[in-house]
């Protein structure tokens, strides 16, 4: 079989585990992390601080895979250091890092960190809005449980966000993350262990593209309630999100560029338990069945390529054999 036939099978296999049932799985994927992100810089523009906005165009990458870092250690062994990303202590610290280590005026390495801060920043604040008020209403209305939900938004957000044929590098400020988990007491947290989930990630948000529009029709007429509200909903929808978290990132704009002495976080933040998307990353990555390149700068920073299948049979293996 070709590859080609290959991502076809791959295309409806993702379709089937979506639909057929997984046993728990909470939060807003990684498409609809980033689409928040997009949607709050927009809110950012239309309320002013052009210069913060100019860098989150330039650096859409940077902020979208600050978007989704929170999540970068859901594999089972590594919880409790996602667990630490989602606290507004964690964010906090991060933001003090980059105010004391990277000041304005900034030049392109530093102008990637402020990013993938603003990035991370929404995922702080709509995260927790989408767990106490969306997800409640979408499996009532839906007779959905949280598996079917997660992984549901985010394939509504490809094809409706028109992010099925986006292609973007993976950045990530290792240095600066290492850094930051030392300094709230987590030294045995290393720079390996970070871009390995980094790479989980990659290959998880690469993963959920294949969804056909078959697939996507299908999820439509599963959960037609969340199909309608999932951006619309208040409290706890995407654009509601957006716009808290649009706030929250001017706030912290004007904190790193010492506008503000400090910040008042707002007391928002829970722990997703489990993310199938990700399971299945970290099973394309640790089977060998795919490849990612990777890129390390002198600075510590990363550069995350797009994946691409390299081992028919262990690609095959993982996605047939997966179990949700």
């Amino acid at each position: 079989m070709n590859l080609q036939s290959k991502s076809v099978c791959y295309i409806l296999a993702v379709t089937a585990v979506f639909l057929c049932g997984v046993r728990s799985a909470e939060g807003i994927g990684q498409t609809g992390h980033m689409a928040v992100a997009e949607m709050a810089t927009v809110n950012i523009y239309e309320t002013g601080c052009p210069d913060l906005v100019t860098i989150l165009n330039a650096f859409e990458s940077e902020r979208d895979c600050g978007a989704v870092f929170p999540d970068w250690a859901w594999p089972s062994f590594y919880q409790q250091y996602s667990r630490l990303a989602h606290t507004i202590e964690f964010q906090q610290t991060w933001a003090d890092y980059v105010k004391t280590n990277f000041p304005p005026p900034y030049p392109m390495g530093e102008k990637r960190e402020v990013s993938f801060l603003m990035g991370m920043t929404t995922h702080t604040y709509d995260d927790p809005p989408w767990h106490t008020s969306f997800l409640p209403q979408a499996k009532a209305y839906d007779s959905a449980d949280e598996w079917l939900v997660e992984p549901g938004t985010d394939i509504f957000a490809n094809w409706e966000f028109d992010k099925r044929s986006e292609v973007t590098y993976g950045y990530f400020p290792a240095e600066t993350a290492v850094n930051v988990y030392f300094a709230l007491g987590y030294p045995e947290v290393t720079e390996s262990m970070l871009v390995k989930g980094m790479l989980i990630l990659r290959a998880a948000y690469w993963a959920e593209k294949f969804t056909g529009y078959q697939g996507y029709l299908k999820l439509v007429n599963r959960m037609p309630w969340t199909d309608d509200n999932y951006v619309t909903y208040s409290p706890g929808g995407f654009e509601y999100g957006a716009e808290v978290s649009a706030q929250e990132m001017v706030n912290t704009w004007n904190y790193v560029q010492g506008e503000l002495t400090q910040l008042q976080r707002r007391d928002m933040q829970v722990f997703p338990e489990r993310n199938p998307l990700i399971e299945l990353g970290q099973r394309l990555v640790e089977s060998g069945a795919i490849e990612i390149p990777v890129e390390r700068t002198e600075q510590g920073e990363y550069f995350l390529g797009e994946p691409r299948i390299v081992d028919e049979g262990s690609f095959e293996s993982v996605v047939w054999g997966f179990e949700f």
